[in-house]
């Protein structure tokens, strides 16, 4: 009787002990999900921030009347440091998560794909063109040379959020997959807003 009671009660402490493993890798996990899914959003804002601020330069240069579009303009830019700083704060830590490096000449964040991030939320495209002689080059993904302005259109939202789209995938291949208790980063912003000027 006494090995029954003693075998349930050895039974009792490893489910115990069980359960405060499994509790602590699920706090763990969903916590580091939050926190990359909050630095992930914080990359989103950048980048729709930088753009936003741009349309609404392009309309304020254009119409020189609207107090409005300056004000947005004001407003979008203060967005944008706002979101550089939280970002650079928190780069050190979470940034591996999304398979970014910060390249510091010239101050980009970059990662695998094809493009990559300035500080400000500008994306760029690495280019060569080996009949040139140019290795690898840059340039400003959304910046018509021959209009010498930028064009935000349906391509251009397209380019951001496949770009968005390489973090989100950077997490799920190399940290989440496997892992039972971290989620999937979803996209917040909806940048077609940006054409809705």
């Amino acid at each position: 009787m006494s090995e029954n009671i003693s075998g349930y009660f050895g039974l009792g402490i490893s489910l115990i002990a069980l359960f405060i493993v499994f509790w602590d890798h699920w706090k763990d996990d969903r916590l580091l999900t939050k926190r990359v899914q909050e630095f992930y959003e914080n990359i989103e804002w950048l980048i729709f921030s930088n753009y936003k601020k741009i349309i609404y330069q392009i309309l304020f240069d254009q119409s020189r009347t609207s107090k409005a579009y300056e004000k947005e303009t004001f407003n979008y830019r203060k967005k944008n440091y706002f979101y550089m700083g939280k970002i650079s704060q928190r780069f050190g830590e979470f940034s591996k998560y999304l398979g970014l490096t910060y390249y510091s000449e010239p101050n980009n964040y970059i990662n695998e794909s094809e493009h990559f991030i300035e500080l400000t939320g500008e994306i760029n495209h690495f280019y060569s063109d080996l009949s040139k002689g140019i290795g690898i080059n840059k340039t400003k993904s959304f910046y018509d040379q021959n209009l010498a302005k930028y064009v935000i259109d349906k391509k251009a939202i397209s380019i951001i959020e496949k770009y968005l789209e390489t973090l989100r995938t950077y997490w799920k291949i190399y940290h989440k997959k496997g892992k039972l208790f971290l989620k999937t980063l979803r996209p917040k912003l909806n940048f077609l807003e940006l054409l809705n000027n």
